[in-house]
């Protein structure tokens, strides 16, 4: 294989992978408003401002903000002030957006769990080394 070959093919797989539903989820799960809900339910009861979550998910603090008014709108998140420092606000997630947060998760694990149990531990492992490889390669690479 040529490496011009290699490189089409590389780029083939990856925006192959990327169509699939599933992975498309897993994509929405780790970005936007359910990145936000999904860090504030790991962080649980320590306190959460907007440049934590902003620094997370690699987005400017105007973007949280927004996204903090609109997840408040829709109950899943609890902005209050800090009593300490006026300026900063402080977010817990509410019942609503754990709910929200724990089913989204639920269905993501029981694709990943029938995933391995289709194809097995053996290949599991090695198809989560290969990403590891992989993520480890495309880190050396500046974009």
């Amino acid at each position: 294989m040529t490496y011009e070959t290699k490189t089409a093919a590389l780029r083939y797989a990856i925006m192959h992978i990327c169509e699939l539903p599933m992975i498309r989820e897993l994509i929405g799960f780790m970005s936007g408003e359910t990145a936000y809900l999904y860090y504030l339910h790991t962080t649980k009861d320590k306190e959460t401002c907007l440049s934590d979550i902003s620094r997370m998910l690699g987005v400017t603090k105007g973007r949280i903000t927004a996204m903090t008014a609109s997840l408040s709108r829709k109950e899943m998140v609890s902005p209050k002030t800090d009593p300490e420092d006026r300026r900063r606000l402080i977010l817990t997630l509410t019942d609503k957006g754990r709910a929200f947060i724990v089913t989204k998760q639920q269905r993501i694990d029981r694709f990943l769990d029938k995933y391995i149990q289709t194809v097995g531990e053996e290949k599991t492992d090695r198809v989560i080394q290969t990403l590891k490889d992989a993520m480890d390669g495309m880190k050396e690479v500046a974009f």
